[in-house]
């Protein structure tokens, strides 16, 4: 792996093979950043099915006066389809 090293004005920028370290920094920096990305992603994905607050409420609403769970079944189907990135 080569890292790009800024150089003076004018000039092009220098690429220069890294060390062992750098190259396992650099892997874990990337690690990481890819857990962020998913975690992001499921948080998104998951806030777009479960629907707005008002309609979360709705659902209780109408689940307490009929006696049903569609609010739970919703609930629990979109963490089902959008599990927790390990």
């Amino acid at each position: 792996m080569y890292k790009t090293i800024a150089t003076a004005p004018g000039e092009p920028p220098k690429h220069v093979k890294m060390t062992r370290k750098e190259i396992a920094e650099r892997r874990r920096e990337e690690k990481e950043a890819e857990a962020k990305r998913l975690e992001r992603e499921h948080k998104m994905n998951r806030q777009k099915e479960y629907g707005t607050w008002q309609e979360q409420l709705d659902m209780l609403y109408h689940d307490k006066l009929n006696g049903t769970d569609t609010w739970m079944e919703h609930i629990q189907a979109v963490k089902e389809r959008h599990p927790k990135p390990e």
